[in-house]
């Protein structure tokens, strides 16, 4: 199963003029041209980073994103509009932090702790700067499975 916003591996099911179809031999997803490694085959497997394009559809990238689904880092805004703000993650789309899950409203430039999520009602990865109880279930987690914090 594809997990979004995370890497996967997967395997080249074929090529097209505008990428190749990777598929887990359940679902196929895009990896656009521009991301294809050299050399890469029918039948090869790549690890690649899952996400939702502009039309909420599953595509791969090969970029290294700053974070993965379930992760913290510090990332920086790159616009603010009505709706919320923009943070650059190292790949082609931004991620969005709606201004509910903004802890102090986010400025452009600036740099905030965020921890990335799947959006309930949307289903989109997004990001919260209101991660209080999530570090401390993080926290609590790993204490529980004996991992040191």
């Amino acid at each position: 199963m594809i997990e979004i916003g995370k890497y996967n591996r997967l395997r080249v099911k074929s090529a097209a003029t505008i990428g190749l179809y990777l598929s887990d031999g359940e679902a196929d997803i895009l990896l656009p041209i521009k991301y294809v490694p050299e050399g890469v085959s029918t039948g090869d497997f790549l690890d690649v980073f899952v996400y939702l394009d502009n039309e909420n559809r599953p595509i791969a990238t090969t970029l290294k994103p700053k974070a993965c689904v379930g992760d913290f880092a510090f990332l920086i805004v790159k616009d603010v509009n009505a709706h919320g703000a923009f943070l650059d993650w190292g790949i082609a789309k931004d991620i969005f932090v709606p201004y509910a899950e903004q802890r102090t409203g986010m400025v452009k430039g600036g740099k905030y702790l965020v921890y990335l999520m799947i959006d309930d009602v949307s289903g989109r990865i997004s990001a919260t700067s209101r991660w209080g109880n999530t570090l401390k279930r993080t926290l609590i987690t790993k204490k529980a499975m004996r991992f040191p914090c």
